[in-house]
């Protein structure tokens, strides 16, 4: 899996492949773009409510940030919200850091290896 960190006002992205997003690989998937922005921003919006959230269930007015996020949140003195469902204004930053770096890194790795 490539996770993907964006800062949306400056544009500056971070990529990282792991081989799971479970919890573990999740948690050190937002440290290391922190140390590589050399900060973190107030608010961090997670694309991936699965990892991020307590699972929900019917009825549930909204999603609850699970307890290792949160202590990552109060760690790095921030806050970890999940992305809004049908709101594509989270995402767009996002969605399009994605995009590029799936056309340049994936698309490269997949030109190179393709060559004889």
């Amino acid at each position: 899996m490539l996770f993907v960190a964006v800062l949306p006002f400056s544009g500056a992205m971070f990529c990282r492949a792991y081989a799971d997003m479970k919890s573990p690989a999740w948690l050190d998937a937002h440290v290391q773009p922190f140390a590589f922005f050399g900060g973190v921003a107030q608010i961090v919006v997670s694309d991936n409510p699965t990892t991020s959230t307590h699972q929900t269930h019917k009825g549930d007015a909204e999603r609850v940030v699970s307890a290792r996020y949160q202590k990552l949140a109060d760690h790095y003195r921030c806050s970890m919200v999940p992305a809004r469902v049908k709101k594509p204004r989270d995402k767009a930053a996002a969605e399009n850091a994605v995009n590029v770096v799936n056309k340049r890194v994936i698309g490269y790795l997949d030109e190179t290896c393709s060559r004889p």
